[in-house]
């Protein structure tokens, strides 16, 4: 049972409108496209899209733009419809009107009706606000420690949304060029209702498709701002194959060159024989790039120098000709005499780091960025190979230019916590392959939040790992503690695992434009809880992730997420084979090993065995695993193949094999189709292994009527059949008699294991009552391993933002109380924040329990040195972790950095042993030191309390007997303006 409890919901209304025609109207049968209406004409693009331009001189744009650059895109199916005043064109999803009046674009002679399934549909004009707008992205999470602004996207839930390009810069034949200065209006009106795969697909049919990524790009990077010596690359290399971690890109950063920002010289100090470095890292299968910052041009003091001063028509008199990227002299020069001897030496792709000033010196309204993006892209496209763009966002139209990344963010979990979001909602402008400093790029070292971003990671469009120059983030995994290194070696050997799936989800987000990480509402638009889960997204079509982002308790660090199951379909724990049923929400726990990643049951995923290489390495063993499916329905896949490194698929290049599942009864029938289609490097026969998880152990299992041999993993309830080799171009069916595992057996199995993991004690399989009721009998447990022990059994009150990018909206409160669990009903209570009392096998319970019954905190009084106006002080012994921005009457603020002091009076004598300190939530006040005075005269000395304010500062000492506790702070961070805590709880001794 789930009570969700909303507070101050507002619902968007749509308004609506007819499109009234004068008598005179009539039908033109064969419309001509565009359609001209004195200074307007209007281009339909698709049935989702139509170009709505105005010039007051009657004179239009047919050069492509940096976004619309396919001016070939036309729909010819649409109705158009001339009156005497008024002319409409009607494309079965879009409803214009336009009725000229001699003056500009606006709501008296504009209007749409946009059709999104309702009777009269939604109404559009100029102007109109898209409130409904589910975000879009940033240019770059540089020094971001939390959520930022996101800006709009294509996709909202209005069914529309206006794009405007009347000021963009034009592409004039293979350059760029600036668009007349004029009135002229250039807009796209897409319309969709909440069709948001054809909004997509539009936004492609105009801007251009999405390019095929290269492979390698999607693996595993090794990645580092560090001055490595050719010696250390090659040992890296080999620290990979010992610890067992997979390998696919070299990054050199910015210590490749010589010194200074900007360099195109090999550092030969540190690198004596580039080329041969290269080769070598050829050789091991790995892709190389190198970090460019090209802003300060190419001085004398560069080996390319002189090459390139005579390219450009300039003495090689010791001056630097100022970089201008939208210079095609500048730039052909630069491609040719700098960039290309790197690329004959072996670079395989750049990565443009631009952090510099925004617009190119001859055309300001062009940036750099876009520019540059572009120009690299092309620059890694000689020879037939795919270009590859490796930077930060740009902007409408950047869609072209995969893959992206998102720059030089914190290390907090806070940042961990809004990338998920931030990933997923980036498809609503095109960016569908973000990539990220996994572990974040400064802040800190973070042991456990980098372990949990490795699972995002793994799960994302790039598993590349990066830090500032500090020699405590280094981010090779074996420099971390043995749980951490074994837990990122189970993310990395899953994506290897994963990847054919992945990389058949790549091609057909770039085939169907589609996210990769897409948000839950792109593929439920209709199922209202797709808008409010951004914690989680969709992993192509038939995984979901619901990334851990929070510190974990007990010895296996058990965290917890809320996954919300979208109804027809069940889904499956890929670690554990616990089944959920879809149209349900769960409090789903995992240790520092799993990660919450489920599985459509009843479709298959295509996978390969572990390889140190993913994306290089030959399928000659593909494995298809299925979750158990639905009666009587067949789900069905596909794996793409390609070369994976060149354009030929493009015209064709490319294979395919389809993959379907049917159940019927406890008949299962698993069949791999004949591929279709060819490309260079493509295995003619392979070997197959069929895993189905979730099963108890198959009775019999035959391929053409004879029997094959199946292996039971009892531990992971999956039956294995190993097909030996066979051609490709052949189809075959296995079919098996086996029934469902015994899921509740399972689950407690699970919930066993993983109350371990949080209590440190063993336990047997058993009813989540009797399990939670023997795990509470230790007394010695802490609140914060209590709340998860209940976790663990799906029990919970969990404060969600219910803001489609997980930022800036209402806070709900989700009480997780499963029937199987709790004795009857909840009693829950909405009194400025919500609270549940049940029973659990007769034991009762108060939630959210974050601080304990042996908290004695609350029965104090308080006095503080000072309080910043606009706050209080009661909220620092409430039991309520929280604060500014969701609440400043749930935190004390005071009005001075060191010095502020909170003293907690108790009218008896206290016996305690342990207090616990949560810093502000905010983290720009950041308390980097502080001190605890007891009355009986004695002092502690704290470190840095967590600047996320939502996990504590716990500090332990031997059985005391005080009236009073006094805090002080002793030292603050730089940027901080007002110390404080979120909480203080004082514990007495049990």
């Amino acid at each position: 049972m789930i009570h969700t409890l909303l507070a101050n919901k507002k619902l968007l209304q749509a308004t609506t409108a007819f499109v009234l025609l004068g008598s005179a109207a009539y039908a033109e049968a064969a419309p001509q496209n565009p359609v001209i209406v004195g200074q307007a004409r209007f281009s339909v693009l698709t049935p989702n899209c139509i170009r709505i331009e105005y010039a007051s001189n009657g004179k239009f744009l047919d050069t492509p733009s940096l976004f619309a650059a396919n001016r070939k895109a036309r729909f010819d199916g649409f109705k158009l419809e001339k009156g005497a005043k008024s002319t409409v064109i009607d494309t079965g999803a879009i409803r214009l009107s336009y009725s000229p009046d001699g003056k500009p674009l606006s709501p008296s002679n504009l209007t749409a009706t946009i059709k999104d399934g309702s009777t009269n549909g939604v109404r559009w004009t100029p102007g109109a606000a898209n409130r409904g707008n589910l975000g879009g992205t940033n240019r770059t999470l540089d020094q971001a420690r939390g959520p930022v602004d996101v800006g709009q996207g294509l996709i909202s839930r209005d069914g529309w949304y206006l794009l405007d390009d009347s000021n963009s810069p034009l592409l004039v034949g293979d350059w760029v060029g600036s668009r007349p200065k004029t009135d002229a209006k250039d807009w796209y009106l897409f319309g969709y209702g909440t069709n948001y795969r054809a909004a997509l697909k539009s936004l492609t049919t105009v801007g251009g498709d999405i390019p095929l990524p290269r492979k390698n790009v999607l693996g595993a990077w090794f990645s580092r701002f560090w001055a490595f010596s050719d010696t250390d690359y090659r040992n890296i290399v080999q620290e990979y194959k010992q610890h067992d971690f997979p390998l696919d890109v070299m990054v050199l950063d910015m210590d490749w060159h010589r010194d200074g920002w900007t360099g195109w010289s090999w550092n030969y100090k540190l690198l004596p024989d580039p080329k041969k470095l290269l080769s070598d890292l050829h050789a091991e299968g790995l892709q190389t790039t190198l970090n460019l910052h090209p802003a300060d041009g190419v001085g004398s003091h560069e080996d390319q120098y002189n090459a390139f001063m005579k390219e450009l028509g300039q003495p090689a008199d010791g001056k630097t000709a100022p970089f201008d990227a939208a210079s095609q002299k500048y730039m052909d020069a630069l491609s040719k005499e700098v960039l290309r001897p790197l690329r004959d030496q072996g670079v395989d792709f750049w990565w443009l780091d631009w952090q510099q000033y925004p617009n190119t010196r001859s055309i300001p309204e062009l940036t750099n960025l876009w520019w540059l993006n572009e120009l690299l892209f092309r620059d890694t496209s000689d020879g037939g190979r795919r270009g590859t763009s490796f930077s930060r966002w740009a902007g409408w139209g950047d869609h072209r230019h995969p893959i992206h990344f998102s720059g030089d963010a914190d290390s907090g979990w806070k940042m961990l916590a809004f990338e998920v979001p931030f990933t997923a909602t980036a498809g609503n402008v095109g960016c569908f392959f973000w990539s990220h400093d996994i572990g974040g790029h400064n802040g800190g070292r973070n042991e456990e939040s980098y372990t949990r971003w490795c699972q995002f990671g793994a799960l994302s469009a790039a598993l590349r790992s990066h830090s500032e120059r500090d020699p405590a983030t280094d981010r090779r995994p074996w420099n971390y503690p043995k749980w951490a290194e074994d837990s990122m070696r189970v993310s990395f050997h899953l994506r290897s695992q994963l990847f054919p799936y992945i990389y058949s989800s790549v091609a057909q987000s770039t085939r169907e434009s589609v996210p990769l990480t897409r948000p839950m509402y792109i593929d439920y638009p209709t199922q209202e809880a797709s808008y409010h889960n951004a914690q989680q997204y969709l992993y192509g079509d038939n995984l979901l992730v619901a990334p851990i982002a929070m510190p974990g308790v007990g010895p296996a660090r058990v965290g917890h997420q809320t996954v919300w199951f979208p109804a027809g379909n069940d889904w499956y724990n890929v670690f554990t084979s616990e089944k959920f049923e879809g149209g349900t929400e769960a409090l789903a726990t995992a240790d520092i090993n799993e990660i919450p990643l489920f599985a459509r049951g009843g479709v298959p995923i295509p996978m390969q065995p572990y390889s140190s290489r993913m994306t290089t390495a030959a399928l000659s063993n593909l494995r298809v695993r299925v979750y158990p499916g639905a009666e009587g329905q067949t789900g069905r896949s596909s794996l793409y193949e390609d070369d994976g490194d060149t354009d030929a698929y493009k015209k064709g290049a490319a294979a395919s094999t389809p993959l379907s599942y049917t159940r019927r009864g406890n008949r299962v029938e698993i069949t791999v189709g004949a591929t279709t289609g060819k490309y260079k490097g493509q295995l003619t026969s392979r070997a197959y292994q069929l895993e189905l998880p979730g099963t108890q152990r198959a009775a019999s299992a035959s391929l053409a009527g004879k029997p094959l041999i199946v292996t039971y993993d009892a531990a992971t309830a999956t039956n294995t059949i190993a097909v030996p080799s066979r051609p490709t171009s052949s189809a075959f069916t296995v079919t098996l008699e086996v029934a469902d595992a015994d899921f509740a057996a399972l689950r407690n199995a699970v919930a066993a294991r993983r109350m371990k993991g949080v209590t440190g004690r063993d336990f047997g399989p058993m009813a989540p009552k009797d399990l939670v009721k023997a795990a509470l009998s230790d007394d010695t447990l802490t609140s914060t391993q209590r709340n998860e022990v209940l976790a663990v059994v799906g029990v919970g009150v969990i404060s969600k933002n219910q803001s489609p990018i997980g930022a800036n909206g209402n806070s709900t409160d989700v009480v997780f109380t499963p029937e199987s669990v709790v004795d009857g009903v909840p009693r829950i209570e909405t009194v400025s924040r919500s609270k549940a009392n049940f029973s659990i096998g007769g034991q009762s319970f108060d939630l959210p329990e974050i601080l304990g019954p042996d908290d004695i905190a609350p029965q104090a009084t308080v006095t503080v040195s000072s309080v910043e106006p606009g706050y209080g002080f009661a909220g620092a012994n409430d039991k309520i972790i929280s604060g500014y921005p969701n609440s400043r009457n749930a935190e004390w603020s005071s009005n001075q950095k060191e010095g502020a002091t909170i003293r907690l009076t108790w009218k008896t004598p206290q016996k305690i042993d342990r207090v616990t300190l949560y810093d502000r939530p905010n983290t720009n006040d950041h308390v980097l030191r502080s001190q605890l005075t007891f009355s009986d005269g004695t002092t502690i000395e704290v470190g840095p309390l967590p600047n996320e304010g939502d996990s504590a500062a716990e500090v332990r000492f031997a059985p005391k007997t005080v009236q009073w506790v006094e805090w002080k702070a002793l030292e603050m961070s730089e940027a901080s303006e007002h110390a404080g805590l979120s909480e203080i709880a004082v514990f007495r001794t049990q």
